[in-house]
Formats: C-alpha cells, sequence, structure tokens
C-alpha cells in the first residue's frame, strides 16, 4: 500500500500537482459525496437555491475562474497599451516637439 502512495505521490509532485489539496479531497471527497446525496433525497434539486449553497457556488466559480479572468484582462490591457506604443511611434515628432498645424 504504501509503494501505491508512494507512486501516487511521485507522479503528483513531478506533474505539478498539489500533494496536500489532493490529500483533502481524498479524504473529504466521499464524505462530501454522501452528504450530496442526502440533501438531494430530501430536498430534490431545491437544495441548490439554498443562501449558503448559491454563495458557496459563486466563491467557488470566482475561485475556479479567477485567475483566468485575471490573465484575460491583463492580456487585454497590454494589448491596449501596446497599440498605443504603435501608434505614438508612427507618428514622427517635428524639430520642436510639438506638431506643426495644417496649412
Amino acid at each position: 500500500m504504501r509503494v501505491v502512495f508512494g507512486v501516487i505521490g511521485y507522479l503528483l509532485k513531478e506533474f505539478g500537482y498539489s500533494r496536500p489539496i489532493f490529500l483533502v479531497g481524498f479524504v473529504l471527497g466521499q464524505v462530501l459525496e454522501q452528504l450530496y446525496l442526502l440533501s438531494a433525497r430530501i430536498y430534490g434539486l431545491a437544495f441548490l437555491q439554498r443562501p449558503i449553497v448559491v454563495l458557496l457556488g459563486v466563491v467557488l466559480v470566482w475561485v475556479v475562474l479567477g485567475p483566468y479572468l485575471k490573465n484575460l484582462v491583463r492580456g487585454l490591457r497590454r494589448g491596449a497599451a501596446s497599440e498605443e506604443s504603435d501608434e505614438a511611434a508612427q507618428v514622427p515628432p517635428t524639430a520642436s516637439g510639438t506638431e506643426r498645424p495644417s496649412a
């Protein structure tokens, strides 16, 4: 049994996965599944409308999608900044540093 968990731990480390998070999920997974099924039997799918479940769902979506949205916004800002710098580079400055009025 130690060899199996040793191999799992090695593979998690080798591929960059968090071992503590895997362990927490492994331990709590069965308990959470049982409680989910119990709630679904008692309340049906209406339990998804309870305030704490909605709050936890919003937090879960925020935690999962937050880094991706942050990188997306950061990339869009960099793209807009690079377009502005490209436009500024295309307009040659005059000798006095100001543009001449058009005649």
